[in-house]
């Protein structure tokens, strides 16, 4: 349970309160604290409305939070966010975990200005913006051009696909040069998820050989490599680490992978490959649909590996009818804030083969980017959460003081500060803040 208060604390921006000296969170009160936030026990499941949204949640009634002196109770939260987390409930068309996190801060804040204490907020991601973009690139076919595939008339084989068999580069399905070409004018930095086998159940894929030119171009053009981990019946520890060397001797050291052809039991998946030598996973998002797998768009630990849930798959976007380009598809990024994950193949950029997909991409990144500038790559994301744990805040006599630990990203953390009638915003420089200062 320790875990779901933690996520609750981290996408709140309240961290800093599970280690204050007055305040006690949890389901039984402290007497030798000044404060007490106390979750309600529950088995119920109710539908309250939260930010104007109704979302279910463990509680015994309709009835939200009270206040009773020095002490604020509230619904069963984490239990609430471990039946998501754990995908028991879901609800793919909202970040319930998000939105409860937001409303969560409101009413602690409320109480807690309320009894002249000062309230720092930790913005869960960098510079304080609402979302942040990771884009991906699933590596499942290298070529298009193979004996298997130019020779099939219903392929609209043309003299470039012959072409491509000695100039990999010109094939239709290679297109790194043109996302590399897209994407840098858009400012984007992503990350290109590369799978071992030559062969899977599915189809053929390719050799690390062949595709070691292109792993090459890639990682000079800065862009960060991972694991497109096989999809086989038995997951575990042991079969990571062995496809993780794999791919390492290509490469160099990697630190995160996405399950091939994702997976229907996410939560099952993540605990089998717990405990390997990769840091973060992307693989929470769905085969045949767009939305919230886990309930949230944030970052957040399973056991020792950071999850950066999916948001969008190219394939499920385009065959849903009704969730091409709509006016909805970024609402709750412009509201709750989050990681706006989309995964694009790199063969979907071919316009002769998959004609008007580039169109429906180019929709949805210019909508993001005309409101949103920043974007990060998968390892960018892991260091920057790994920064957001290490660092510790103390209140004293309405005094702030900060502690950075360890330092692992050089990203700035915004801390918006709150006191009865002000709100000041100062932005972190982790290297500046090293150690103990006052803010």
């Amino acid at each position: 349970m320790n875990r779901t208060i933690d996520t609750l604390l981290y996408i709140s921006g309240l961290k800093w309160i599970k280690n204050d000296k007055e305040i006690h969170i949890g389901y039984k009160r402290n007497g030798r604290k000044k404060y007490n936030i106390l979750f309600e026990y529950s088995k119920d499941i109710n539908t309250v409305n939260l930010c104007n949204e109704k979302v279910e949640v463990f509680s015994s009634s309709k009835l939200i939070s009270k206040v009773k002196d020095d002490t604020l109770q509230i619904y069963d939260i984490p239990n609430t966010i471990k039946m998501y987390l754990e995908q028991i409930l879901m609800n793919p068309r909202k970040p319930v975990i998000d939105i409860l996190s937001l409303h969560f801060r409101k009413i602690v804040t409320k109480f807690l200005l309320e009894r002249k204490t000062v309230v720092p907020i930790i913005q869960p991601l960098p510079y304080g913006e609402k979302s942040i973009l990771f884009m991906s690139h699933d590596v499942d076919l290298l070529r298009f051009s193979k004996f298997t595939n130019i020779f099939k008339f219903h392929n609209n084989t043309c003299l470039n696909d012959i072409w491509a068999m000695i100039d990999i580069t010109r094939d239709r399905y290679w297109n790194f040069s043109k996302i590399l070409d897209w994407e840098q004018k858009r400012k984007i930095r992503s990350t290109f998820f590369f799978i071992t086998k030559r062969k899977d159940r599915y189809a053929r894929r390719y050799s690390l050989d062949e595709a070691k030119g292109t792993i090459e171009y890639l990682v000079n053009n800065h862009c960060e490599i991972g694991l497109h981990l096989s999809d086989e019946k038995i997951l575990n520890p042991g079969f990571v680490n062995r496809e993780k060397s794999i791919l390492e001797d290509y490469v160099g050291k990697i630190i995160g992978m996405r399950k091939h052809y994702l997976t229907e039991n996410f939560f099952e998946y993540i605990n089998n490959v717990s405990f390997s030598s990769i840091h973060y996973d992307s693989t929470a998002g769905f085969r045949n649909n767009i939305g919230y797998a886990i309930g949230t768009s944030y970052p957040v630990w399973y056991n020792d590996i950071l999850e950066i849930p999916l948001y969008l798959m190219d394939s499920a976007y385009m065959h849903l009818a009704t969730e091409k380009p709509n006016k909805d598809l970024l609402y709750y990024f412009e509201k709750s804030g989050g990681i706006f994950s989309i995964l694009y193949h790199n063969h979907s950029f071919s316009e002769k083969s998959f004609p008007g997909w580039l169109n429906a991409l180019e929709f949805i990144i210019n909508s993001y980017c005309r409101k949103n500038e920043v974007s990060l790559n998968g390892k960018e994301i892991y260091l920057w959460r790994k920064q957001i744990d290490n660092i510790a805040i103390n209140i004293k006599d309405d005094k702030i003081k900060l502690k950075v630990k360890h330092i692992y990203s050089e990203l700035p953390i915004r801390i918006d500060i709150y006191r009865q009638k002000e709100m000041r915003s100062v932005l972190i420089k982790p290297k500046e803040h090293k150690n103990e200062k006052y803010i």
